[in-house]
């Protein structure tokens, strides 16, 4: 499931919330979840229920798992077609402040994704020239 997650595809998040209390880690998919939906997810479960659940609080996981299958439905359609990294849509440019709002992962997936972006940009045109 983590590996799944950090593709950072929306739609994989029902599936994971899911399964959430059937993994050994499940503080580890509550923070996969956070890193894609970004702030997006303070709508969805509550903040302390959050944090408690990324501390491992088997109790704030449960909670964490019926807040967000109760709201999920309300964003399902505007956000399950979307790639997320912190709450941002990979091809969308960023601020400097937004970058630096970025855990350092999401940062350099973020980098990467970019430059691969470019560096095709720029074969696609070099070979229209020609």
């Amino acid at each position: 499931m983590q590996v799944l997650l950090q593709s950072g595809f929306v739609k994989l998040i029902p599936l994971a919330n899911t399964v959430l209390h059937q993994v050994k880690k499940p503080e580890q998919i509550v923070a996969l979840i956070k890193r894609i939906l970004g702030e997006k997810l303070d709508v969805l479960v509550n903040f302390e229920t959050q944090m408690q659940a990324r501390n491992g609080n088997e109790q704030a996981c449960l909670d964490f798992q019926r807040q967000l299958q109760a709201n999920w439905p309300s964003y399902e359609s505007q956000m399950s077609s979307l790639r997320l990294l912190a709450g941002r849509t990979l091809n969308e440019p960023l601020n400097a402040i937004e970058m630096s709002a970025m855990d350092c992962q999401s940062q350099a997936v973020f980098n990467l994704y970019t430059y691969y972006q470019s560096v095709a940009a720029r074969k696609e045109n070099s070979g229209t020239l020609l």
